[in-house]
């Protein structure tokens, strides 16, 4: 990818998450840009593939970002679930502009979004082969004997993403804010499900 067409992108990403797809001018991205609109189009065809242009230059983003810094010598499943957690917080304040658009991609049904093309990228990447070791290395062995690990892992994401549809949805100039109260409250859910599983909750 040359100057011409990360100036493009970068420049679509910063009016695509304010504005949202509909609003988005293609006129004001080339502007603002600084290319003409017909460049920008031999560039990236049209709107709809300018912007998921955008999607994978995020995801790509978040992969090398994720990827690198997974920590799988973190036995304890709670630390484990929070140590990721933070990292994810710490991507959404380093790249604000990209939130609006991360959030679209994972919890978006609209048809702009290609899920089925994403999560391959995404499970063909390092960030894939981080996430099917997600779970290497912890240690159940403080969990009770009917705890069934697996719907324990997929309803404690369930709760954690819902948590983050309710926060992220708030005012965005109150990021840090927003990401604080969420982490807070994250913590009191996890607290909720040890008692409901760990044979100690201490």
């Amino acid at each position: 990818m040359d100057d011409k067409q990360t100036k493009i992108l970068l420049t679509a990403i910063e009016i695509f998450s304010r504005d949202g797809f509909e609003l988005a001018s293609t006129n004001e991205i080339a502007k603002a840009a600084n290319v003409s609109k017909g460049l920008l189009f031999h560039y990236f065809g049209n709107k709809k593939k300018l912007h998921q242009a955008c999607q994978l230059h995020v995801i790509d983003e978040y992969i090398v970002f994720m990827a690198a810094r997974r920590d799988l010598s973190i036995t304890d499943f709670f630390e484990r679930v929070l140590f990721n957690l933070r990292v994810k917080m710490d991507f959404a304040v380093q790249n604000p502009k990209f939130l609006p658009i991360v959030n679209k991609i994972f919890y978006d049904n609209s048809d702009l979004i290609d899920r089925d093309f994403l999560e391959s990228h995404i499970m063909e990447s390092s960030l894939g082969t981080a996430l099917k070791n997600f779970w290497q290395n912890i240690d159940f062995t403080p969990f009770r004997d009917d705890v069934n690990t697996a719907k324990l892992m997929e309803y404690t994401q369930l709760g954690l993403e819902a948590l983050w549809v309710k926060y992220s949805a708030e005012n965005s100039e109150n990021l840090s804010e927003n990401i604080q109260n969420y982490i807070a409250d994250c913590e009191e859910f996890l607290k909720l499900i040890k008692f409901g599983v760990l044979k100690n909750p201490g």
